[in-house]
């Protein structure tokens, strides 16, 4: 009976060990903070901000290194654990399908928006230019208008 105990405990660790090496290696997220979805702007310089999860943004994938620490642009308060298996890359944003720019952050401004309704999409790639698979986009609409 105590070695079926053990047994069965080892298999239980084992399991466990499985598991968190599973839940160490998460797929990336993004989100579009602003402009919100349905959002009525000024039209002109329009502020933007994402959240991107799991992945490193503006390293190159050769500077991985083990449990290191880094510093988010978008936090002043808190810092940010990646562990060696954490992805770097950037993410692209495209206004009305046509892509405007490449980014190493979280945070820019869309200058000199048109006033009508507009379609934002972000996108993730990994530092080599590859997109995932599937695709990690995000996209929000809103409408830019000239106030009196």
């Amino acid at each position: 009976m105590r070695t079926h105990l053990w047994a069965s405990t080892g298999l239980l660790l084992l399991t466990a060990c499985s598991e968190k090496e599973e839940e160490s290696i998460e797929t990336p997220t993004l989100a579009i903070l602003s402009p919100a979805d349905g959002a009525t702007l000024e039209a002109g310089d329009v502020p933007v901000t994402l959240v991107v999860e799991h992945l490193i943004l503006g390293e190159s994938d050769t500077a991985t290194t083990h449990n290191r620490w880094r510093f988010p642009s978008l936090i002043s308060t808190a810092w940010a654990h990646f562990g060696e298996d954490t992805p770097t890359g950037f993410v692209t944003l495209s206004l009305d399908g046509l892509r405007i720019a490449e980014l190493e952050g979280t945070n820019t401004t869309l200058e000199e928006v048109s006033p009508g309704e507009h379609q934002l999409t972000a996108e993730l790639f990994l530092d080599d230019g590859s997109p995932f698979d599937p695709p990690i986009t995000a996209s929000a609409s809103f409408e830019a208008i000239v106030s009196r």
